[in-house]
């Protein structure tokens, strides 16, 4: 591998790595784990979100959604709707709603700053770069775990 090559993967990994950070910080902050934060924003985001729901947008596994549910719960910011068996919608109480609004803002007034120092042109460029390095990432990670199942 080039050196060059090398440099910007490692400048890539450090920059999303520090931008997971500024999260995993202002979680702390206001009183909760990175995960916390994570969730309680699919919640947020999602419509008629369900456990699988997050546990598919996350990458986290059930039984860390479910001990995150279960803490929102006993916090009294989420419900379970009850009404079907399978998948329960998750729901924001009254005042969990209220909460998730007031934790949530200064995360999107700040992505919202941090995008709008971008001109339209390096915005576009920066979300087409990085899916295409994502796309192109996936692809490739995946042909070598086919390679390697076939041994």
């Amino acid at each position: 591998m080039s050196d060059s090559l090398k440099s910007s993967i490692d400048n890539l990994a450090i920059n999303l790595e520090q931008i997971d950070q500024v999260y995993s910080n202002y979680a702390t902050q206001i009183g909760h784990s990175y995960t916390e934060l994570q969730i309680i924003n699919l919640i947020f985001e999602i419509e008629d979100c369900t456990q699988k729901k997050i546990c598919d947008a996350s990458f986290l596994p059930k039984q860390t959604v479910n001990n995150v549910l279960k803490k929102l719960i006993d916090k009294n910011l989420v419900l379970l709707d009850n009404r079907t068996h399978k998948n329960k919608i998750i729901l924001f109480t009254k005042s969990g709603r209220k909460y998730a609004e007031e934790i949530l803002a200064p995360l999107r007034d700040s992505e919202l700053i941090a995008m709008s120092l971008l001109s339209n042109e390096e915005r576009n460029l920066l979300t087409c770069l990085l899916t295409k390095y994502t796309e192109s990432f996936k692809k490739n990670i995946d042909l070598k775990m086919e390679e390697d199942n076939d041994y």
